[in-house]
């Protein structure tokens, strides 16, 4: 995802992908629209920066927790962001769940 490689993205994604979450705008049951909504999307946000804080696998479960910046009306505003990847026998991400929970922008106090 940040490098835009588009085709390598859904090539980690499974036939029977599906993303759950945290608004219905986001759910996918389909793997190529996915990819095409991320590819429309993403090269739009400005100052955009993924932090992974930490990853936690346990068999084809992987939990991820994220802290993603991107800029809004001039200012960069963190969001925390939990996701759930479950990998199918070949390793293809085969469901994400995503969780979310909001942070005050940068510079100011909680």
């Amino acid at each position: 995802m940040d490098r835009h490689d588009w085709a390598q993205l859904r090539g980690c994604l499974s036939d029977s992908f599906s993303r759950v979450g945290p608004y219905d705008e986001h759910a996918w049951g389909d793997p190529d629209d996915y990819v095409t909504f991320l590819r429309d999307l993403l090269p739009t946000l400005k100052g955009q920066k993924v932090e992974i804080t930490e990853v936690i696998e346990e068999g084809p479960m992987v939990h991820v927790n994220v802290t993603e910046t991107i800029e809004v009306e001039g200012s960069p505003h963190a969001v925390r962001v939990a996701g759930t990847f479950r990998l199918d026998p070949d390793d293809l991400i085969e469901c994400i769940e995503v969780f979310v929970r909001r942070l005050p922008p940068i510079g100011t106090a909680p």
